[in-house]
């Protein structure tokens, strides 16, 4: 019992170091937004991608987790 409560703990540092991690990346994308060397579209191209390809996995999951409570 002891254990799970600090696993849980454990898991809201986690979701604190996610914040941290989030906004790291905002100021390493201003970065890269500000350097003229790296290709900006490239970047929103990718971003893109991995949210479009993400959406349908997560709609997916939420359906048949629908599909399974009924």
């Amino acid at each position: 019992m002891y254990h799970h409560h600090h696993h849980h703990h454990h898991h809201h540092h986690h979701h604190h170091h996610l914040m941290s991690i989030l906004h790291t990346g905002r100021t390493f994308l201003f970065f890269l937004f500000k350097s003229s060397r790296f290709p900006i579209t490239y970047l929103l191209t990718y971003f893109s991608l991995s949210i479009v390809s993400a959406l349908p996995q997560a709609l997916l999951l939420f359906v048949l987790n629908y599909v399974y409570i009924f």
